[in-house]
């Protein structure tokens, strides 16, 4: 709920002002507009629920959607995404995230809330990230970084 109010802050509260915003870039070609739709159908086929997402192929815009109920199943899952879609998968315990992480091909990124900075401090310590980023919605300090966490005084 806290990411779809700050969607709609940044964006738009309706589909119609998010497409009108003229600060929302639109998909480079239809050709990747139609990889990010097939992504979010192979989502949506195997259980993903859909948060915004609105689409207008022929504008080649898709609105920022998020894919709760994610699995490392699904097609976005080991593609690089490249697109306004962000996958939401739970989890219990930080040390099958990490294992998880460190038994794949290193991720161009990855983004964890920082609801509890620890446990994202030991997710970037211990896991083989390029670019971890920290997201923090409706804060200040959200944004990503490299190495040290913006909570860190070193």
């Amino acid at each position: 709920a806290a990411m779809q109010v700050e969607i709609d802050r940044v964006y738009g509260a309706s589909p119609e002002a998010r497409k009108a915003n003229k600060d929302y870039a639109r998909i480079v070609n239809d050709r990747h507009t139609q990889r990010i739709i097939g992504l979010i159908d192979d989502a949506k086929a195997k259980g993903a629920q859909v948060v915004g997402g609105e689409i207008d192929a022929s504008e080649n815009f898709i609105a920022p959607t998020l894919l709760t109920n994610s699995t490392l199943e699904m097609d976005l899952s080991s593609e690089e995404l490249f697109g306004p879609i962000l996958p939401i998968i739970e989890y219990d315990d930080i040390g099958q995230v990490i294992a998880r992480i460190n038994a794949n091909p290193k991720p161009l990124a990855s983004t964890i809330p920082a609801l509890v900075q620890p446990t994202a401090s030991t997710a970037f310590a211990r896991s083989h990230m390029n670019a971890p980023c920290c997201r923090t919605v409706g804060r200040s300090c959200t944004g990503c970084f490299r190495l040290t966490p913006a909570w860190s005084s070193g």
